[in-house]
């Protein structure tokens, strides 16, 4: 992607992205055929967030929509950040990984989101 394309698509953005180094986020997979039960769980880097979604590398190919509970970890000693969301879109990288985007759908509590929306104007400079 060229550098205006990549500055048309991010004027179309509703929500500010931003890289935040060591941001960690831990994501279960909800079976669809029983909400509650769990898949898989796992911890990847990071590529970016907003307060509308998330976007990491995983070694798991995921359905496009499917449903994710997500633990943001923002330090090892503060409780992560706890938001459900879908998968958005998937693509193949170079390295057979995959770098997917999640538009959040929900927030357990409204202290997760405010803490969420902290970290990003913190990290907007």
């Amino acid at each position: 992607m060229n550098k205006d394309n990549q500055s048309s698509q991010e004027d179309k953005r509703q929500f500010k992205r931003v890289n935040v180094p060591g941001l960690k986020v831990g994501f279960k997979i909800y079976d669809l055929r029983a909400w509650s039960n769990y898949l898989d769980r796992t911890l990847e880097s990071i590529q970016n967030i907003s307060m509308g979604g998330i976007s990491f590398r995983s070694d798991q190919d995921l359905a496009i929509k499917a449903p994710l509970g997500l633990d943001i970890r923002i330090t090892p000693e503060q409780g992560p950040i706890k938001t459900f969301g879908r998968v958005a879109w998937i693509k193949k990288n170079k390295e057979n990984d995959y770098d997917l985007g999640v538009k959040f759908s929900w927030w357990d509590r409204e202290e997760d989101k405010k803490a969420l929306y902290d970290l990003i104007q913190q990290h907007s400079t």
